[in-house]
């Protein structure tokens, strides 16, 4: 992994830190709690794997938490996510920025979310036609604005 996304990534977890566990956690009554959240509730955030977090990472939000349980597991759904280990396309994860109103959120967050964003967009551009899934989800139209807000184009 290259350095820059190596620190983007120390960035995350830095600056999310301030994020607990929420104690009771809503989500939708067809979701089940110990396939969502056990994992969650068990092990610490970087000891989480992508077959822990893959259903999480695709119904954060809409059915599962809200926003500061997002921002509690991004750093890691945002780690697993560059080095391509979850199941759930890289869209539907960075899509849940949008979602959550990451815009809103303190210039800190945001600085570092951009830092992420840029660190795979140069790894992308760096290596081989089989790594660049994160690079095609930072070039979608769907994520124009996300992009712009970036300065990625």
């Amino acid at each position: 992994m290259p350095v820059e996304l190596e620190r983007a990534i120390e960035g995350l977890y830095t600056t999310f830190e301030r994020y607990p566990l929420p104690v009771r956690v809503d989500m939708s009554p067809y979701r089940d709690s110990e396939a969502e959240l056990g994992a969650i509730r068990r092990r610490g955030l970087r000891q989480l794997t992508a077959s822990d977090l893959n259903s999480f990472a695709f119904h954060a939000m809409t059915a599962v938490g809200d926003s500061d349980l997002f921002r509690y597991t991004l750093p890691r759904l945002l780690e697993l996510l560059a080095q391509e280990e979850l199941a759930v396309d890289a869209e539907i994860v960075i899509g849940k920025l949008s979602y959550a109103g990451w815009e809103g959120w303190p210039e800190s967050e945001q600085r570092s979310i951009r830092s992420f964003l840029m660190a795979c967009w140069l790894k992308g551009m760096n290596c081989e036609e089989s790594c660049r899934g994160m690079t095609s989800v930072l070039f979608s139209s769907r994520l124009h604005k996300l992009r712009w807000s970036c300065r990625l184009i």
